[in-house]
């Protein structure tokens, strides 16, 4: 498992910056903001 996992790193990586290239950093935190509350969102459902 651990050999899959690093295998598909490098795509991951260059996948997640793709989504921040050309945003400046203001927009950069306001979509990780943003994600950050969805996934507490979604694990506090979770739990319940």
């Amino acid at each position: 498992m651990r050999e899959t996992l690093q295998a598909t790193l490098p795509a991951a990586r260059s996948a997640y910056y793709r989504v921040f290239d050309g945003m400046d950093v203001w927009d950069q935190l306001r979509v990780q903001a943003n994600a950050e509350r969805l996934d507490a969102l979604i694990a506090e459902h979770a739990s319940s």
